[in-house]
């Protein structure tokens, strides 16, 4: 995760406009999450993992979930000896759930995810979720990226949602309301740029996963240990 800093920075910058006197700190914490699903760059979120205990194929998805990185199967013996042994699932394409009526043998468990749980080919077990979320403070609040090209483009999104309604009231000119979302456009795409450029060591990682000399069709299974480590011809 990169260097964060508090919404209420942001947010006092964009109150020094007029036309944003009655924006409600609410209201911009609500357009700062839609912001970051909308743009997704990985750096806006934090990653962290989880168990979860599944019961009649069902268990619940942490509240602060964004999307799955990864998510592996527990052996319960192993859960007793405090050397859980991960086993990747995948996701399920099965029209049928797993059910206590299904003849079905097991070969590889799976997983799929409807609303806020997921729901898992065994009955019962644990489940170790590597997910991503978006960070927060001590009082629930979202960390924003201390970023200038991120702050610039969040706050530009936050005054256009917010111009939206003043224009739909009639208090600001067509005029004004689109070169705020030309300036939206611009700075979006900037922060876009800025926050996917690699520095060494990640360029490092992307150049050897892509210059493998055999096709790595196995990584998922071994949980992405060795997608960017190097390849090294051996020669007798």
């Amino acid at each position: 995760m990169e260097q964060t800093t508090s919404i209420k920075v942001i947010l006092d910058k964009l109150l020094r406009n007029p036309l944003l006197s009655d924006l409600s700190f609410e209201a911009a914490v609500d357009y700062t999450v839609d912001f970051y699903r909308l743009v997704g760059i990985p750096q806006m979120f934090i990653e962290k993992v989880v168990d979860i205990p599944i019961t009649s194929y069902k268990g619940v998805l942490p509240d602060d979930w964004v999307d799955t990185i990864s998510i592996g199967y527990m052996a319960s013996n192993d859960l007793v000896t405090h050397n859980a042994r991960i086993i990747p699932m995948r996701y399920s394409t099965s029209t049928f759930t797993q059910s206590p009526n299904s003849n079905e043998q097991i070969i590889e468990h799976t997983f799929m995810i409807q609303n806020s749980i997921i729901v898992c080919s065994a009955e019962t077990c644990t489940v170790r979720l590597s997910y991503r979320a978006i960070a927060v403070d001590n009082d629930g609040y979202p960390l924003i990226l201390d970023n200038s090209a991120f702050t610039r483009a969040l706050g530009s999104y936050i005054k256009v949602q917010h111009y939206t309604i003043l224009f739909e009231l009639g208090k600001i000119s067509q005029v004004i309301y689109q070169q705020l979302k030309q300036d939206y456009a611009f700075a979006v795409g900037a922060c876009s740029t800025d926050l996917l450029r690699l520095d060494l060591p990640k360029a490092e990682s992307f150049y050897n996963m892509y210059s493998t000399l055999l096709v790595r069709s196995n990584e998922y299974n071994n949980k992405f240990q060795n997608t960017g480590s190097k390849e090294f011809l051996i020669r007798h």
